[in-house]
């Protein structure tokens, strides 16, 4: 392995380093949370970052992000037996709706605009997606509306049926309805 790909891994943590900062994180030890932020923040962007206009809209959502992980990281239980695709499933999740949460709150901000005329495919009789690179599909995401674009990516994207996003959001609300009445 060269330098460069040794250096890229090395952020990452192992199943017992992340139990290790879990625990740490629990006791409020910041160099345990600056671990795991620095081992899962390039996972938190490529979740933020498809939902988002800019770049610092999807910082914002992150930090946003793990101050809710980090808060609520002694609630936290690892879902299967590896230790790492549990934390990745609960932090996309954390992710998702601190990206929604943020849409909601600054949605007075945002302006709705036609979709008509978006993307202006040639009709030359070949296919149109065999021309559209990886960057193209991101810019054009981009460019919906905030509302349309979380819909576009929870259903298309990420392959949630509609049921399972609402059960969920339902138990959420509940869960933390629960919590502000005690």
């Amino acid at each position: 392995m060269n330098a460069a790909i040794k250096k890229a891994f090395s952020n990452f943590l192992s199943g017992e380093e992340l139990k290790l900062a879990i625990e740490g994180c629990v006791l409020n030890d910041r160099l345990s949370q600056n671990r795991i932020y620095n081992s899962f923040y390039n996972y938190a962007m490529s979740i933020c970052g498809i939902y988002t206009t800019n770049y610092e809209d999807s910082v914002e959502i992150i930090n946003d992000g793990f101050l809710k992980i980090f808060k609520e990281i002694h609630r936290y239980q690892p879902s299967y037996a590896d230790h790492i695709l549990s934390f990745k499933g609960w932090l996309r999740k954390i992710m998702l709706y601190t990206t929604i949460d943020h849409f909601r709150k600054n949605q007075k901000h945002r302006f709705t605009k036609e979709l008509d005329n978006e993307a202006d495919w040639s009709s030359a009789g070949e296919d149109p997606l065999d021309k559209v690179s990886y960057n193209e599909i991101v810019r054009s995401m981009q460019k919906l509306t905030p509302g349309y674009r979380i819909i576009f990516n929870l259903f298309i994207v990420q392959l949630v049926r509609p049921s399972q996003t609402w059960q969920e959001e339902e138990s959420s609300c509940n869960k933390y309805c629960l919590t502000k009445t005690k």
